[in-house]
């Protein structure tokens, strides 16, 4: 059986935090085992002192999949899209390049457009993705977003989710949390 073909994050398991977006070709497992090889780790990039702050620690980092592809050129596409992504919402990524291979990617150097047919493959990809409640939580941890509580003691991970549970307004939940409403479909959330 091929092993999959990935875009994969590596988070920091002291804090959640995203630091690392890559591509895989050798599935997830098998890649991360590589980044946390001596010779990677003696490597001169922000990626590798990272990665070595926490092996020093007896840590290693948590890896989750971003996206499956079907096709290589779909794999550089994405890479360099998660990439632009996650630091677009604050992420402080170690990568020290945008992602993909220079070979067969006009878009990276001449601002052409990414082809109708990726991006439709990237759009259902991220839709699968969110709705996967662990990636949603993990994502919205990533943008700054808390674990809270109703006056019950239930606990939401994600204001989305929450409304989708509690069939109230995501916005009016959002209210809230900020103080800006008291309740919510009789309900006062408040973050833990």
């Amino acid at each position: 059986m091929p092993a999959k073909l990935v875009i994969y994050g590596l988070f920091d398991p002291r804090n959640g935090e995203l630091r690392y977006v890559g591509r895989s070709t050798m599935g997830l497992s098998r890649r991360v085992s590589c980044h946390l090889t001596p010779a990677s780790l003696r490597q001169r990039e922000h990626r590798a002192h990272w990665l070595r702050s926490l092996v020093e620690k007896g840590l290693r980092p948590e890896a989750i999949v971003l996206e499956e592809v079907d096709s290589t050129e779909a794999l550089s596409e994405a890479e360099v899209h998660w990439i632009a992504s996650m630091r677009a919402i604050g992420c402080r990524l170690t990568n020290v390049k945008p992602g993909g291979s220079a070979e067969g990617h006009p878009s990276r150097h001449k601002g052409e457009p990414r082809p109708l047919s990726v991006r439709q493959a990237q759009s259902a990809a991220q839709r699968r993705n969110w709705a996967d409640p662990a990636f949603a939580a993990k994502m919205s941890r990533l943008k700054g977003g808390r674990p809270f509580v109703d006056q019950h003691g239930n606990r939401f991970d994600t204001i989305q989710g929450a409304a989708r549970h509690l069939g109230l307004s995501a916005p009016h939940i959002h209210a809230v949390l900020h103080g800006h409403r008291k309740t919510c479909g009789g309900r006062i959330f408040t973050y833990t």
